[in-house]
């Protein structure tokens, strides 16, 4: 399935051709997965290994392909990586998370005129936990319930949405009350990779509304994460920003949405009640046009199940068309079906 999608969205004669349009053999290619739905529905680690032995096949050096997410547990969960304690290699690949505080560059900033409130694992962070209200904290960084110690803390400043800066730097300074306006990239998007393979899950999501290809190069790769999602906006257009910043979205090559089981309520933790078997991978240079086919389907199952539309919650996908990043529309996408 992969290698048939790589052929036909790069119109080359098969895939080892598709992935040396794409990229080349000095390329750090960096693999981002979703691995937020635990060990139930996170990208299958199948999908995850077609793409890397289907690129080696191609020619390129296993040890410029890298897999990463931002949480290690989750990584174990889904099968990427070892138990604690153990040395041995599980996948075919390297495979990196996002260290907590150092895993973050001080000079890649993204500034929007939100307030959050720092946790444990942000790199502006002031104090210290203990290790259990540090294992909480992180914990409530994949949790859209706010800890009591968080409740009311993530008030928004009354600046419009709009007046987001994109691409804004500036040097890190000590945060008053664990309050900031700022976030940082992580090392692996600012430093480590050159290109990048996006493999987000065909799911809902309680903080973006579509858990897609946008939202999952954007959100979960950077600190004080929180602020930016959620209602009231949903990540619109602080999804959009971020991933027009040429170090995210500037080097995404390629999106391959993995809808084999698709899940339209309650993501993006595995909800089996609603979640169907759909046996579908998407591909496309596209971002937007996969978000879009992703929300037409997610808002057709809910309406099937008598839940209410997703709606505003997907504002920055039209945001994102809107914007140049793709097309939304349905007439302006050309949805091909390449099973044999």
């Amino acid at each position: 399935m992969v290698d048939r999608l790589v052929a036909a969205v790069t119109d080359q004669p098969d895939a080892a051709h598709g992935w040396r349009s794409l990229v080349s053999p000095n390329d750090i290619v960096g693999i981002k997965i979703a691995a937020a739905r635990g060990a139930a529905a996170p990208t299958r680690r199948a999908v995850v290994l077609a793409v890397v032995e289907s690129l080696i096949a191609s020619g390129h050096p296993r040890d410029r392909i890298l897999v990463w997410d931002r949480d290690p547990d989750e990584l174990r969960l889904a099968g990427f990586l070892p138990e604690r304690g153990s040395s041995e290699s599980v996948f075919a690949c390297p495979v990196a998370f996002i260290e907590p505080r150092v895993g973050y560059d001080p000079k890649a900033t993204y500034v929007a005129p939100v307030l959050g409130k720092l946790i444990w694992g942000d790199l502006l962070f002031q104090g210290t936990q203990s290790p259990l209200t540090a294992s909480v904290a992180l914990l409530h960084q994949n949790d859209p319930s706010p800890t009591p110690a968080e409740n009311n803390a993530g008030a928004s400043s009354p600046a419009a949405a709009g007046a987001s800066s994109r691409g804004n730097h500036r040097a890190p300074a000590a945060a008053p009350d664990n309050l900031s306006d700022t976030s940082h990239l992580c090392n692996i998007l600012s430093k480590r990779v050159t290109k990048i393979i996006n493999l987000p899950t065909l799911c809902d999501s309680v903080f973006a509304g579509v858990a897609g290809a946008l939202y999952n190069v954007t959100i979960p790769d950077i600190d004080n994460w929180r602020r930016l999602s959620g209602e009231p906006r949903w990540g619109n257009p602080y999804i959009v920003d971020l991933y027009s910043d040429p170090r995210v979205g500037g080097r995404v090559v390629l999106n391959i949405m993995d809808g084999l089981i698709a899940q339209y309520a309650g993501g993006p933790s595995f909800q089996p009640l609603y979640a169907r078997h759909h046996a579908t991978l998407y591909a496309s240079r596209d971002p937007v046009a996969i978000d879009a086919q992703a929300v037409r389907y997610l808002e057709l199952w809910r309406a099937q199940r008598g839940l209410p539309p997703l709606g505003k919650a997907t504002d920055h996908v039209r945001t994102a068309a809107e914007s140049g990043l793709g097309n939304q529309a349905a007439e302006k996408i050309d949805l091909r079906n390449v099973a044999p």
